[in-house]
């Protein structure tokens, strides 16, 4: 019956399931089959005669389910025989929700697809946008290519997205995340993503205000992607809403504001502008409040006194300078001390401010001299903080330099 071109039993008394060996006619694409009218058959019907065009159940969600139907093309998309397990994945009869990496909701609705470290291979299917009831998808530590599919955009009740550790390429529209309002967790780090991610309201408290079904501690993980530097592009992927960006060696950091930062100064180079002008102001007023004292203190005292312990005082601060500082000049009255003075002030402030530049937290700039500490593991959803310092070391430091000075 190779050649058959139309097998019309509709309208019969046919029972039990469509037999699995109706697959032999559709190894072209041109047989019709026909089977409507049989109350009795089974659900559902074999999965390759699904996807035959003149199928006059392909549109029937019971023997078609469409799930199924897109989960298949999701299968082939990316290269599914050659998945570490692909368990009960294209069986003729087995319904969808017990496919390895699938879990559904008590009506049969896809509600998880967990295929992480399987290898997966090839690109991502756009029927994935066909399984509406999605909460979770993790896809992760496999070597999926080409782009995002823009479908994902669409499951709006999709509630954790972890697409980390692929060779996803390509760039995120500016719409994408719009309707998924009920995402906790994205994690698209380890990629080769570009552009920028925006639309998307990411704050703790919006995190921390519903129900979600990951068991996610750390709001610092919540959403990762490869937004530090240095970058494997001229410009790294900008999400100003991320809470971690991970850079070109697979290092991490928390995008967040740092101390300084909620104070509502903005870096710490505006804080050391605050810091040296109050210094100065400080410093002004003590000046100004002690020179009123000592005149009102030694009002009473002879010129010829008053100038001793001018002389006096003025042998004391060159002591406390140093006879060979460049600070002694503001001692005297000379023009050209003054002058060098000043301009050694104003050269030391300017290398000063090099390196308060040099240590801003600024995760979209290669400038900057920032160890990223944090590492986020293929294995875990967690990211965990590598860095050295702690209360520990800060207290021998700090003991060091009140030694020292």
């Amino acid at each position: 019956l190779n050649a058959l071109e139309i097998l019309n039993l509709s309208n019969n008394a046919l029972t039990q399931l469509i037999p699995e060996s109706f697959d032999n006619f559709v190894e072209e694409d041109y047989t019709s089959i026909f089977l409507g009218g049989n109350l009795k058959l089974l659900d559902p019907a074999p999965l390759v005669l699904c996807f035959l065009s003149d199928f006059d159940f392909a549109q029937d969600n019971k023997k078609c389910p469409p799930e199924r139907s897109a989960l298949k093309d999701f299968y082939e998309s990316a290269k599914g025989q050659e998945w570490t397990i692909d368990t009960l994945w294209l069986d003729s009869y087995a319904s969808h929700c017990f496919w390895h990496g699938v879990d559904c909701s008590s009506s049969n609705e896809t509600v998880r697809l967990n295929l992480k470290n399987n290898g997966l291979s090839g690109t991502l299917s756009t029927t994935i946008g066909d399984l509406p009831m999605l909460q979770e998808l993790d896809l992760s530590d496999n070597d999926i290519k080409g782009f995002v599919p823009l479908e994902i955009g669409q499951l709006s009740r999709l509630v954790s997205l972890r697409l980390s550790y692929n060779e996803l390429t390509g760039t995120m529209p500016n719409d994408f995340f719009s309707n998924l309002t009920k995402l906790k967790l994205i994690q698209l780090h380890s990629n080769r993503i570009r552009g920028t991610i925006t639309n998307l309201e990411w704050t703790e408290e919006k995190w921390e205000e519903k129900d979600h079904l990951l068991i996610l501690t750390s709001y610092d993980s919540s959403f990762i992607t490869d937004c530090g530097n240095p970058s494997d592009f001229e410009k790294s992927l900008k999400c100003e809403n991320c809470t971690m960006c991970c850079n070109a060696q697979g290092n991490c950091y928390p995008n967040k504001d740092t101390d300084i930062q909620k104070t509502r100064i903005k870096n710490y180079t505006n804080f050391s502008l605050v810091y040296f002008a109050s210094f100065v102001g400080v410093t002004l007023i003590v000046v100004l409040v002690l020179s009123a004292f000592n005149r009102h203190k030694d009002r009473h005292l002879p010129g010829t006194s008053i100038r001793q312990l001018s002389v006096k005082d003025q042998k004391y601060a060159l002591g406390a300078l140093g006879a060979d500082s460049v600070y002694q000049f503001f001692m005297g009255k000379s023009f050209f001390g003054w002058s060098t003075a000043i301009v050694t002030v104003a050269f030391q402030i300017g290398m000063l401010l090099i390196f308060v530049e040099a240590a801003e937290i600024d995760l979209s700039s290669d400038n900057v001299d920032l160890t990223y500490t944090w590492r986020c593991p293929r294995d875990q959803i967690e990211c965990d903080d590598k860095s050295d310092l702690n209360w520990r070391g800060w207290t021998v430091f700090g003991v060091l330099m009140g030694t020292h000075l």
